[in-house]
């Protein structure tokens, strides 16, 4: 093999570790890709419609707010409770001073 033949080709694989090296996540995701394709053989991935994911984050998204919403109104009933539980020991105590 001629010397600059061997020289480049020395190079070329200096340069792909490097490569390899600075862009890790890359070549990961490039690595995993192609071990899913090859287990995959012919069979094609299915098609996700983006109208369907939206809508489904969508619904998800209701339904945390009004999850967020019902902790609120909970949160709102326990402190009255509190209050009124609060103002009602208060007319007790004083009921027994008097």
């Amino acid at each position: 093999m001629p010397f600059a033949m061997k020289v480049t080709l020395e190079l070329m694989v200096i340069f792909a570790l490097l490569y390899g090296f600075y862009r890790e996540q890359d070549v990961i995701a490039f690595e995993d890709r192609l071990i899913a394709k090859l287990r995959s053989g012919r069979t094609q991935a299915p098609v996700v419609n983006p109208v369907v994911v939206d809508a489904a984050y969508d619904e998800r998204e209701a339904r945390a707010l009004e999850a967020e919403a019902n902790r609120k109104a909970a949160a709102a009933l326990r402190a009255a409770e509190a209050r009124k539980a609060a103002r009602q020991q208060a007319d007790r105590k004083l009921s027994f001073v008097a």
